[in-house]
């Protein structure tokens, strides 16, 4: 019995590990950022998307992200206007971008809350250096401000910390609200103004009608070198996924790619084949990314499950097993103890000479 003891014990350390790692890979909104949870990729528009784990190269931020980032430090420290905020998002201009700096005083206050939103979460290869996105736009703000502008520094990222970000941007309910459409609408009466996200708007070859939030901008190196930057989440199941992408296009728009990219990496989270296309003429079959799909997060926790309930199986086996022989054993040493000499049962050697 003492085996017996000592095997349940080593069974239920396993079955509890199993349950553990089980909830680590259960990808969606409470359980965290985590490896199942999140993608993120970078390369060449139009190349097959994969997850890349150790992307750490760094990106320069488009103007979307910057102001994005510039509306998530405002809300956090109060700010409540969600139709400026709008504004600045469907509608950006260096007057709407001026009431959300006038909330802290100077466009250097709102930088540094913009930074420490960074370093609250832990986004260790993000650094803000602007809080409009472009030279020109900053200048304009400047302009407005009636203050003197310094140098210009750019705002720098990795594919890595933007899905951090994107979740965060995501929890905020403002910004999901901002970002969570293609089209917003300002008031009953006010018409509506429409952003580039072709992840939401229906209609279009990169459509997902479970996609939740899309964040997409552009933006051209000294060297003309044009890449697109998306940050998206999609949901499957109950289970959301977020990840980030950089399409480094050349000349060429990489709006459609980094729009597929992004909801096609989340279904590789989600371990989904969402088979979104790059080219708006191609048919559905031919960007479809069979090959190399990674999946994870889902089927890691199916396997998981199973794992768990294989063993709680073998378990109940082996039990029901040595239930059975103890109580045989049991019956047998009852009868030779209780029993007559005639009614006792005969042992092999007996049986056999029998």
């Amino acid at each position: 019995m003492k085996g017996w003891h000592k095997f349940l014990r080593i069974t239920a350390v396993f079955c509890a590990l199993l349950f553990l790692l089980g909830l680590f890979a259960g990808c969606g909104e409470g359980a965290g950022v985590t490896p199942a949870c999140i993608a993120y990729s970078a390369g060449a528009a139009g190349e097959q998307p994969t997850l890349n784990w150790n992307e750490e190269e760094q990106q320069l931020l488009p103007a979307e992200i910057v102001r994005a980032t510039a509306l998530l430090a405002a809300v956090k420290k109060g700010y409540d206007s969600e139709l400026m905020a709008a504004r600045v998002v469907y509608d950006y201009s260096a007057v709407y971008m001026k009431e959300i700096v006038s909330f802290f005083g100077t466009p250097q206050a709102l930088l540094s809350e913009m930074n420490d939103v960074a370093k609250e979460l832990s986004l260790e290869q993000t650094s803000f250096g602007n809080v409009t996105g472009t030279v020109a736009t900053e200048k304009a703000l400047y302009e407005a401000l009636e203050l003197e502008q310094g140098e210009f520094v750019p705002a720098y990222s990795t594919v890595a910390d933007l899905t951090v970000l994107g979740k965060a941007l995501y929890e905020n309910e403002t910004l999901r609200a901002l970002y969570g459409t293609q089209t917003y609408r300002f008031g009953d009466s006010g018409g509506g103004k429409s952003r580039n996200a072709p992840l939401l708007r229906k209609g279009a070859d990169q459509y997902l009608e479970n996609a939740l939030f899309y964040l997409f901008g552009t933006v051209t190196d000294g060297n003309k070198k044009m890449t697109g930057v998306a940050i998206a989440a999609v949901e499957e199941d109950g289970k959301i996924a977020f990840s980030a992408v950089a399409e480094h296009s050349g000349l060429e728009d990489p709006t459609l790619f980094a729009a597929a990219d992004g909801g096609n990496l989340c279904g590789q989270v989600l371990g989904k084949n969402y088979g979104l296309n790059y080219n708006p003429k191609a048919s559905s079959n031919e960007n479809a990314g069979d090959k190399g799909t990674v999946r994870i997060g889902t089927n890691l926790f199916y396997v998981i499950v199973f794992l768990f309930l294989a063993v709680l199986g073998v378990l109940a086996v082996v039990g029901i097993t040595f239930s059975v022989i103890n109580t045989v054993k049991r019956n047998r040493e009852g009868r030779r103890k209780y029993c007559t000499p005639k009614e006792q049962p005969k042992s092999g050697e007996e049986e056999e000479q029998k």
